[in-house]
């Protein structure tokens, strides 16, 4: 394998485990169950006004995305140092869902393709 090979692996490493995290994530946010559902505990309202209030109050933005059972869309939230960052569940009538959130986001470093762990 050539230098350059594995250099192009790892500058990809980061996306990798983006999606790696948002696939875990969207199993886990599966088994909540509908949107409806969630908003009976978590806050709920139209996405638009819960991706204004996030950038707004905490300064926080997407970072990661993906599909969910049901045609929901499942999004991370970050401040750009990860200080703060929150799980939102969109159906697809566009009512939005703060599923969890806290403190600390980093992303983690992906395997090493080949490598067994």
């Amino acid at each position: 394998m050539r230098f350059g090979d594995m250099e192009t692996k790892h500058r990809f490493q980061p996306v990798k485990t983006l999606v790696a995290v948002v696939s875990t994530v969207a199993a886990i946010v599966a088994t909540v169950g509908s949107a409806g559902q969630a908003a009976a505990q978590n806050l709920c309202m139209p996405r638009e006004q819960i991706v204004e209030m996030l950038d707004a109050r905490y300064s926080e933005a997407p970072i990661a995305l993906g599909l969910a059972s049901g045609g929901r869309l499942v999004e991370v939230f970050s401040t750009a140092d990860g200080s703060t960052w929150t799980l939102l569940l969109t159906a697809p009538d566009g009512t939005s869902c703060m599923m969890a959130e806290g403190q600390g986001w980093s992303a983690l470093p992906g395997p090493i393709v080949g490598q067994v762990s």
